[in-house]
């Protein structure tokens, strides 16, 4: 291979001679691509104009937010209060409605193409907001406070009411509920019906020392609230008996209503074990909140005295005289003792009859053990001629052994049965509950440590937008072509010089976009050899693919000094002795100078005090709040080597990486350091083959020569 390059690098020298430019290896008729697996067929590219990545909204991290099925990977199992909202205003402009612990309520109005228009913040106080419900006349925000000290003088919950200006027209004030802490291990729900506000939720009760209840026990809770006095009028908030409608504990709960009675869904683990359906009367003056009319388990829960219950609901819906709830479950049938360990679930369909509460339950898919697919917690959106189904599943990249998680999006009759196909698009569902606009469409928008990305799917188009194949396009099935493929190295000791040529890809003879279909790096591209530029997906595109391009050594100075007698005679030898005794007169040789050396200046103190500053408390949190980092993304290389890419930060200095074979980075652990003028990734040497391997990232800044490390990464698990 030296020989090689060794002839190759002498051509260039000649071809510099004679034409006096080096030669320049262009690959504009040249292809490379990894090995494709041919045998999958992803369909042509969907159309993706329905994403729109907004600039100017306040970051967050929102995917998969409302999911609560992962109890066989340790993410809990019962529901969350949701943080995000989005409306349609009157002029087709959307505002979105984000609450953050830490510093409260943020309303953002985006135009009508989604584009960021402005952002108000509400005073936070010492309240934290935890649920959001438009009315017909007003609006309205539930805040918490802990009550640690079970005090029934501490205000727990408070329902702020607001105009569409967001002026306060009047405030709630509720305390004496048997609240430990509201709205704990479940979500908040709320709907009004003639003139009462109602909040079906959860909350740990005071610890009664029983062993019943100790400590601070968790079930069901609702509030009634008189909208114009803003007043508590009733509640269930007591310890009761399942003949009630109590659920202990309740990890998940909702509500619907009609003209005379309300209704309340909650998920149970114990007490009952089971989805339950409770029919109560609206409030009436003097009503009890522990009296109801009908009660019926509608969705029994497999297993027995565990909190796992191998089950979730993401929507209860009244539709004419239909119930319809919709979530997902492992197998009711499983012999499984501890469902916790049950990993694959199927999206189901409840179908209730409100008068009655008879129940169908059509499952609308049909996934084994061996198809591995991860089903997540579903949204429905309804529609005047029945609803919309979206959930996110999850599917094994045979590549790098993630999952690559998309939706999928399915319309069902008012009888619950499936109408049409089931479509799969490049989105992720988050706890913002989609909407369905005035033009019909369905809209919700994600955050990925980013601002808001919105999805805008016309549902008539669902043909256009959706993946023919199974998913999302690997980029191994697409082609690369480079700029330059040959390059010849310059003289740089400092190995800093990078050699980047221009990528283009495409798949299926489409030329893709950068930054939007794929991202570029390069690897080994600052020394002679073969170098590689490197595309990662992106959007509908997922994995990865490379193209080699070569650095031949540096070309060699083959230049000599011309000397004094060139193009003269010779010298004259020494002149021989004469023969009389004596010699010529021969001019004394000259001594010649060597030259002097310019001195080095001397350094100046960069300050004349002993003592370095350093960077104080504030400026070095302030700092590293600038460097968070997304988890990084790998992709294996022949040879056993491991591509780590991770996303660059302006403010960073270097970064460093971290890889183990063990959680808790203590198992063959190995760092790497990288600074900031190199790029943002590495490549890992050495991987062991059916090892299992920890990656994370962090970015470092320097303040007055002390670095400064953020945060490390979200951790990359990547079975080589």
């Amino acid at each position: 291979m030296k020989k090689i390059r060794k002839l190759l690098s002498t051509l260039l020298v000649l071809s510099v001679v004679v034409t006096g430019y080096p030669v320049v290896c262009t690959a504009a008729d040249t292809t490379t691509q990894t090995d494709a697996d041919t045998t999958v067929d992803y369909g042509r590219k969907p159309d993706d104009s329905y994403i729109h990545r907004s600039t100017g909204g306040k970051k967050s991290q929102t995917m998969s937010s409302n999911d609560y099925s992962k109890e066989a990977w340790g993410q809990g199992w019962h529901a969350q209060p949701s943080n995000d909202f989005l409306e349609e205003n009157e002029d087709g402009t959307f505002l979105r409605i984000s609450f953050f612990d830490d510093e409260g309520v943020f309303l953002e109005t985006y135009d009508a193409d989604f584009n960021f228009v402005s952002s108000r913040q509400l005073t936070k106080g010492i309240w934290t907001a935890r649920g959001y419900f438009k009315g017909k006349d007003a609006r309205y925000i539930v805040y918490k406070q802990n009550n640690f000290k079970q005090s029934d003088e501490k205000e727990v919950v408070r329902v702020v009411k607001y105009d569409d200006d967001w002026n306060i027209l009047g405030r709630c004030s509720i305390s004496a509920i048997n609240t430990y802490s509201a709205f704990t291990s479940g979500s908040v729900r709320m709907l009004e019906s003639d003139g009462i506000l109602y909040i079906h939720a959860a909350h740990t009760m005071y610890d009664e020392g029983t062993l019943l209840e100790s400590p601070h026990h968790q079930a069901n809770m609702t509030l009634e609230i008189d909208e114009a006095t803003m007043t508590k009028v009733a509640d269930m908030s007591a310890v009761s008996n399942e003949k009630t409608g109590y659920v202990s504990h309740s990890w998940n709960q909702f509500i619907q209503a009609d003209d005379n009675y309300i209704y309340r869904l909650d998920q149970g683990d114990f007490y009952p074990r089971a989805i339950t359906l409770s029919k109560q009367k609206k409030y009436y003056e003097g009503i009890d909140m522990y009296h109801i009319e009908d009660l019926k388990e509608i969705f029994p829960i497999c297993g027995t005295e565990q909190i796992y219950t191998g089950v979730s609901i993401g929507s209860f819906d009244l539709i004419g005289n239909t119930f319809i709830t919709v979530g997902n479950s492992i197998d009711p049938d499983t012999t499984d003792l501890m469902l916790n360990m049950v990993k694959w679930r199927n999206v189901f369909v409840d179908v209730t009859d409100k008068d009655t509460f008879d129940t169908k339950t059509i499952w609308l898919t049909n996934y084994t053990d061996d198809d591995k697919i991860i089903v997540y917690t579903p949204h429905t959106v309804v529609t005047g001629d029945g609803m919309y189904v979206l959930w996110e599943e999850g599917y094994q990249d045979q590549e790098d052994g993630d999952y690559d998680v998309l939706t999928r999006i399915a319309k069902i009759k008012n009888d619950g049965t499936l109408d049409g196909k089931i479509y799969r698009i490049c989105a992720r569902q988050t706890d913002c509950k989609p909407i369905l606009t005035s033009k019909g469409h369905i809209v919700w928008f994600m955050t990925n440590d980013s601002s808001p990305v919105f999805y805008d799917v016309d549902p008539a188009r669902l043909d256009d937008i959706c993946f023919e194949g199974p998913g999302y396009i690997q980029l191994s099935a697409t082609t690369m072509k480079l700029s330059q493929d040959t390059y010849t190295e310059i003289e740089d000791s400092s190995h800093t010089h990078s050699y980047r040529p221009d990528v283009e890809v495409y798949y299926r003879g489409e030329k893709l976009i950068q930054d939007k279909d794929y991202t570029v790096s390069y690897e080994d591209n600052y020394t002679q050899g073969t170098a590689y530029a490197v595309v990662m997906g992106k959007g509908v595109f997922t994995g990865w693919n490379k193209a080699a391009f070569t650095i031949l050594p540096a070309e060699k100075d083959n230049t000599w000094d011309v000397p004094d007698w060139w193009g003269t005679a010779k010298p004259s030898q020494t002149p021989a002795a004469d023969p009389n005794g004596s010699q010529k007169d021969t001019p004394a040789a000259t001594a010649t100078a060597k030259p002097t050396r310019t001195p080095k200046p001397a350094k100046t103190p960069a300050n004349s005090s002993k003592a370095t500053s350093s960077a104080s408390p504030s400026q070095a949190a302030d700092a590293a709040s600038k460097l968070k980092l997304t988890k990084p993304k790998t992709g294996k290389l022949s040879g056993n080597k491991l591509y780590v890419c991770w996303t660059e930060l302006t403010a960073a200095k270097g970064y460093q990486l971290q890889y183990a074979q063990s959680k808790n980075f203590k198992k063959k652990l190995k760092t790497v350091n990288k600074n900031a003028s190199t790029q943002s990734y590495t490549t890992l040497k050495k991987m062991q083959k059916k090892k299992t391997y920890y990656i994370r990232v962090r970015a470092y800044t320097q303040i007055s020569g002390k670095k400064i490390y953020g945060k490390w990464s979200p951790v990359k698990k990547v079975k080589y």
